[in-house]
């Protein structure tokens, strides 16, 4: 992760793999 500025807000960016993979547990993890 790194942090890095969108316009004038500063953002934190990641790779979308590891975004993909974080929902897909958390997902697993708070299904009903």
């Amino acid at each position: 992760m790194r942090s890095g500025k969108i316009a004038n807000a500063d953002a934190l960016l990641m790779p979308v793999r590891e975004l993909v993979d974080y929902a897909v547990q958390w997902m697993e993890r708070n299904r009903r």
